[in-house]
């Protein structure tokens, strides 16, 4: 799906002059201390509870209003979701929980997902969209043709995946055929992400800047990667100058928050004119 920012206030400055030094050094001192999924009250609203929507839990075909703190404790498929100033939906930390919807779901209030650890995976999905309705253009109001997740006002997305590293790069060359590859830093990988290790073989090879492998990964030990297939192309070290050699990036594609469309029908996540700090983490 496609994010986008609508603001009033765009900080076009060069992102050197934005980015503090020690970023990378603070980084990786959050990844390690991140604190634990915060574990909602036992007296919080229930989805499953008939009672938290006044008699009947929403469907397939109903929009379902949510004007308090309510606890998503179940996978469920609705026509779309209103959270209203005030209301919270809240993915339950300790279980993984799928919402599906067809249509837009609008955060006024709050919007989160904090898994308690990486077996949790948290997924709001937008299924049948028709992206032939879409207007699109400078709105500043959510439209009920361009279907996703709209954040609005004072609306917080609250999405804090499982720390992992996201982008690194192999530690030696990798040759067609391998099915294991040895990487700079495989932190948080597990069995089943999906990884993509990226060209560079040289340009005179017909071809060679499609050349990227997308894999499943099967097992990690330590820095080695088993891969579900073996590589369809060479990734070779390649010396740009004397003495400075560059390895093939490699990315982790896998998050266990997702916000996500699917291939015959995209969504797409638009912040209008938001008001308060979003907190967006390994998502």
């Amino acid at each position: 799906g496609a994010g986008l920012v609508a603001n009033r206030w765009i900080d076009d400055s060069p992102v050197a002059d934005r980015r503090p030094a020690d970023r990378g050094a603070r980084r990786a001192a959050d990844a390690q201390t991140t604190p634990g999924a915060p574990q909602p009250p036992p007296d919080i609203a229930r989805w499953s509870d008939p009672a938290t929507w006044g008699g009947q839990v929403p469907g397939p075909a109903d929009v379902a209003g949510v004007s308090q703190p309510v606890l998503l404790d179940v996978d469920a498929a609705v026509a779309g979701v209103q959270v209203a100033e005030g209301g919270e939906l809240i993915f339950d930390p300790a279980a993984s929980r799928t919402l599906t919807s067809t249509g837009n779901v609008v955060v006024a209030g709050a919007l989160r997902a904090r898994p308690a650890d990486a077996s949790v995976r948290h997924l709001l999905a937008f299924a049948g969209v028709d992206e032939s309705r879409f207007v699109g253009d400078h709105t500043m109001t959510p439209l009920d043709s361009d279907v996703g997740l709209w954040v609005i006002g004072a609306g917080i997305l609250d999405l804090v995946g499982t720390p992992k590293k996201a982008w690194t790069h192999l530690a030696s060359g990798a040759d067609a055929g391998d099915t294991t590859i040895t990487v700079a830093d495989a932190s948080g990988w597990q069995a089943g992400d999906e990884v993509v290790v990226t060209p560079t073989e040289s340009t005179e090879a017909e071809g060679s800047a499609e050349h990227h492998d997308r894999r499943v990964v099967r097992s990690v030990d330590g820095a080695a990667v088993t891969l579900d297939r073996p590589l369809a192309y060479a990734h070779p070290a390649v010396t740009v100058r004397e003495g400075v050699t560059h390895m093939a990036e490699v990315l982790n594609l896998s998050r266990n928050v997702s916000v996500e469309g699917t291939p015959e029908g995209r969504a797409h996540v638009i912040l209008l004119d938001v008001r308060a700090a979003q907190t967006i983490s390994h998502v």
